[in-house]
């Protein structure tokens, strides 16, 4: 009997050691870095970065193509942007990961609209940007992954216009997707007044979240104070 209840705890033992590691082996840490353009070395902005092993947005790139996330150390970080090949990295406890992401042929409804400069008074890209004036017309195709979708919340697909040469930003209209859920929610809110929503008259309804991605159509224009300034046009 008492050879069985060693036994036992020795099990027991083994149990809790092999417990405990896994918490630790799992814990969240904050992992930075930059994401470059493997091509052209500069920084990538609006580079979106999913959990891969959960398929959920943790985070995006700034101007500088910098990031921080949250994410558990054990997880597997997925960077991927229009115009460039999507890119897996393990994170194994790192707290710094650089990304370099290879470019990769456009199709004829995915128009890349990062990092496009306009220096005359037409464009000859695909993302039919033209300068008439003081005004910057811009139309394009983009593609929207489909994880970026869901029925309970609410996203925003905003368009700039950013200025290169004075490294400042303008934005234009919006496209506001609302889930089904998520609308539902604000109409049975007592104290909603859908008046104050300064972004209703951008606002689409989407009843699912799908499993394919939504190429959505962007037009607008914005005044621009030096038309002869290198812009780009980013879209997040």
């Amino acid at each position: 009997m008492t050879t069985f209840y060693n036994n036992l705890k020795a099990v027991f033992a083994a149990v809790l050691v092999f417990t405990t590691c896994w918490q630790v082996s799992a814990r969240d840490i904050n992992v930075r870095g930059k994401v470059i353009h493997q091509a052209t070395e500069e920084p990538l902005y609006g580079v979106s970065i999913f959990n891969a092993d959960t398929d959920k947005l943790v985070g995006t790139t700034n101007d500088e193509g910098r990031y921080t996330v949250n994410v558990p150390s054990d997880c597997r970080l997925s960077f991927s942007v229009m115009g460039c090949q999507e890119k897996t990295v393990i994170v194994n406890g790192q707290l710094n990961i650089d990304v370099a992401l290879e470019p990769k042929a456009k199709t004829l409804d995915e128009v890349v609209v990062k990092a496009k400069a306009i220096t005359n008074a037409l464009v000859t890209e695909p993302t039919d940007i033209m300068v008439k004036g003081n005004y910057l017309h811009v139309k394009t195709h983009v593609k929207v992954p489909h994880q970026l979708f869901s029925s309970s919340m609410r996203m925003i697909v905003q368009p700039s216009i950013y200025d290169v040469t004075s490294k400042t930003r303008k934005y234009m209209r919006p496209v506001v997707f609302d889930g089904r859920r998520y609308a539902i929610t604000q109409e049975r809110m007592y104290d909603w007044k859908p008046e104050t929503d300064p972004l209703l008259p951008y606002v689409q309804i989407k009843k699912t979240g799908g499993r394919s991605d939504d190429v959505l159509t962007l037009q607008d224009s914005v005044f621009v104070d030096n038309p002869g300034h290198d812009f780009r046009c980013d879209i997040m």
